[in-house]
């Protein structure tokens, strides 16, 4: 049950930080400030930054409970 608490809160993470840059881009468009075709690469791009460093945590974190589990048979 846990393990499903966890990638639930690791949605609602990436949704809440993808809302937040889409509304920053949103912000800068009204300025003029980010031509509208960089809107998309924008966000694509940081979704996809964010999402690899959650994997990364999350595989880390497996590594090291694996380790421990293995420690722990001694």
């Amino acid at each position: 049950m846990p393990k499903y608490i966890s990638w639930a809160l690791v949605v609602v993470a990436v949704a809440v930080v993808i809302t937040t840059i889409y509304s920053i881009v949103d912000m800068l468009l009204q300025f003029d400030l980010v031509p509208l075709y960089m809107q998309v690469l924008w966000i694509a791009a940081i979704t996809c930054i964010i999402s690899l460093f959650i994997v990364l945590v999350i595989e880390k974190n497996k590594k090291r409970k694996e380790d421990e589990d293995d420690f722990s048979k001694y």
